[in-house]
């Protein structure tokens, strides 16, 4: 398995760190950032002559890990830890130092990531917007064997800022499927731990705070459902996390490698999502504001050089999005009709307050809707205690606001993580109240984060699922929670460690998209056999969307009984088509099946090449049942047509005698 190249890269650049750094997890984090960097520019490079195929990732990796084993040689030889370690001891490296509680810690997060680890290479991914964009980019990028735009019904393909996919992309192409896809998030929620325990102890967190800061990370409830999917969430908190240790770390110790450090972790969170611009800026304001009085020149000095790996990494992509829309942040909704627009409407300080009481609120949801309705009535009148409508379209998107249902709260994209808003609240309020001694840079951090979370409910409309979106800055908070802590709460960690295991062993056994036990009720998930363990991977991408695997899943038998290498999508009657699996499951290993959006008219239908502009041999096209204009378009050229509930695949072969060829066969 080819997949073991890039493993390889990255192991021997932890080894060229551990001759730099003096711990671990200082080598383990700035590793994965120049691994990261190497994944940029593989990525950007290969693009470019369109060779994102195995053969050219293969290579591209042999030759990262060669280069990467001559420079660890080099430096062992010459002994270069002796110049560059930091001095900073490693306590997680002396188990004997260990305490039976700090044990505990450790094992309890180690439980939960090996569960989580299961579960993401068990389960194939199967979120709703993993299926519409995160994996059909993917699918795109690799038939065109090119990171280029191309021509699709649905923008958010094109402009998202693509770093978590186009890591997943490496691993498809080496690995030939989506089997360790899910393994992206895993790996940045693992590295997010052990970034936020760096945090803790810049902060002047001892041993047990910075367990206890890695601790709460792993064992929030939202993210321990979403580290095992496709999405990008953890990517940018791991990221995020990145920034703010070598941050902190930098205005202690301004060496070079830190600003590269810093540079290149900066060029990867502005990669990962675009909530970034919202919750970065005030945490990088508010860490540095204190320092910069004593250390402006150096800033000035070194901010080239981190300015310029920053440009390197998405200078590209930046360009791809100013072609698209005129911005280089890519469009303001994701749709074609542009109805599902992302930011408000218009910035008013009611606005944003009712948006912050709107965000804040879906982290309060309970196992008990009674409480849930009377918090969303209560929400409600505060709204409009400050003279807004609840529901004001300027301020919301989809739906009317409310705190989610009960079933929601094992749900990936609803659920919230209660347990660490209480302690984030009174943490903050503890560091923001003491102001001295290490828990001041603890109370300026705290204020970055909070700064972040007003100027994103300022800026984004509320969503029902917006939850998720506010992982990054809980895992920041982590740090900041795990500092009071173990400074002015010390004989609470016991309590705080014991229920926050409790509330999170649900979110790691009963996924509802991917449970390791079952989903749903006990008694009902026990009897349809919802584990992740009873049912077979191809319908398990159908979880969130059982009403379409049975159509869906006979499709795909007929896709591939028609042995076509060019496939067409036209998802234009439905841009929200959940396509992935029609894509995943309709290929066939004796053929290089490629696919195209076709059909496709609006601002990326300029990115067609020339073999956009040739007929497939097939075309899916979801929800086109009744829909006279596409039977008339593609029958003369694909005679066969196939229904399966509302979608339908034009062929070259009809029914019977694709059976009967197969039966040839």
């Amino acid at each position: 398995m080819f997949l073991i190249l890039p493993i390889l890269a990255y192991f021997l650049l932890f080894l060229i760190s551990r001759t730099l750094y003096a711990t671990r997890r200082e080598a383990a984090l700035v590793a994965a950032t120049w691994w990261t960097f190497t994944l940029v520019l593989l990525t950007e490079l290969l693009s470019a002559v369109h060779a994102i195929t195995w053969s050219g990732l293969a290579a591209g990796w042999f030759f990262a890990a060669a280069v990467a084993a001559v420079l660890a040689a080099v430096l062992r030889r010459k002994q270069a830890r002796a110049v560059f370690a930091f001095q900073a001891s490693d306590p997680l490296t002396a188990p004997p130092r260990l305490t039976r509680f700090e044990w505990l810690m450790i094992s309890g997060a180690a439980f939960i990531g090996a569960l989580v680890a299961i579960t993401a290479i068990v389960s194939p991914p199967n979120g709703s917007d993993q299926l519409q964009y995160h994996l059909p980019r993917v699918v795109e990028w690799a038939s065109r064997q090119s990171i280029a735009f191309f021509p699709t019904h649905y923008y958010v393909q094109l402009f998202a800022p693509p770093l978590a996919e186009w890591t997943m992309l490496h691993s498809y192409v080496l690995t030939g499927g989506d089997r360790f896809v899910g393994l992206v998030q895993w790996v940045a929620f693992v590295f997010s731990a052990i970034g936020v325990s760096l945090i803790a102890r810049e902060l002047g967190a001892n041993l047990k705070g910075q367990i206890l800061a890695a601790f709460l990370c792993i064992t929030l409830p939202q993210g321990i459902l979403a580290a095992s999917g496709a999405k990008n969430d953890w990517v940018l908190a791991c990221w995020m996390t990145a920034v703010v240790f070598f941050l902190v770390h930098w205005f202690r110790a301004p060496g070079w490698l830190t600003t590269c450090n810093l540079g290149i972790s900066v060029g990867a969170a502005l990669l990962s999502k675009g909530s970034v611009y919202a919750f970065l800026p005030p945490i990088v304001i508010a860490v540095s504001a204190w320092a910069l009085r004593h250390q402006w020149k150096t800033v000035l000095k070194r901010a080239p050089v981190a300015l310029a790996l920053i440009i390197v990494m998405n200078a590209p992509q930046w360009a791809r999005n100013y072609s698209l829309g005129g911005s280089i942040l890519g469009l303001t909704a994701p749709d074609v009709a542009g109805k599902e627009k992302y930011s408000a409407d218009r910035i008013t300080v009611a606005g944003a307050a009712s948006n912050v009481l709107r965000e804040g609120a879906m982290h309060l949801a309970t196992p008990f809707d009674a409480f849930n309705q009377r918090a969303t009535h209560f929400v409600r009148a505060l709204i409009s205690h400050l003279g807004v409508d609840p529901d004001d379209r300027a301020f919301t998107n989809y739906s009317k606001f409310e705190i989610p249902h009960q079933y929601f709260l094992h749900d990936e994209y609803y659920a919230g993580n209660p347990l660490q808003l209480v302690l984030a609240f009174f943490a903050f309020a503890t560091a923001l109240c003491v102001r001295r001694g290490s828990q001041a840079s603890a109370a300026a951090l705290a204020l970055g984060i909070i700064g972040g979370f007003v100027l994103y409910c300022s800026l984004f409309k509320w969503e029902i699922w917006c939850a998720r979106l506010h992982l990054p800055l809980f895992v920041i908070a982590s740090a900041v929670i795990a500092v009071v802590m173990s400074h002015r709460f010390p004989r609470l960690t016991v309590a705080v460690v014991v229920v926050a295991l409790i509330s999170a062993m649900p979110s790691a056994l009963c996924n509802s998209s991917r449970p390791i036990l079952y989903s749903g009720g006990l008694r009902d998930g026990l009897r349809n056999r919802t584990s992740i363990f009873l049912q077979n991977r191809n319908a398990l991408y159908f979880t969130q969307q059982r009403a379409l695997k049975d159509s869906y899943l006979a499709a795909t038998e007929i896709v591939k009984q028609e042995r076509c290498e060019d496939i067409g999508m036209d998802t234009s009657v439905k841009p929200y088509s959940h396509e992935y699996p029609l894509m995943e499951l309709s290929q066939d290993p004796r053929h290089d099946v490629k696919f195209r959006y076709v059909d496709v008219h609006n601002l990326s239908s300029k990115y067609a090449n020339q073999s956009d502009l040739t007929a497939p041999c097939v075309v899916i096209c979801p929800d086109c049942r009744d829909q006279k204009a596409k039977w008339d378009k593609y029958l003369p050229g694909l005679p066969a047509a196939h229904v399966f509930g509302n979608l339908v695949i034009f062929g070259r072969t009809s029914a019977a005698e694709a059976r009967v060829s197969e039966k040839g066969n």
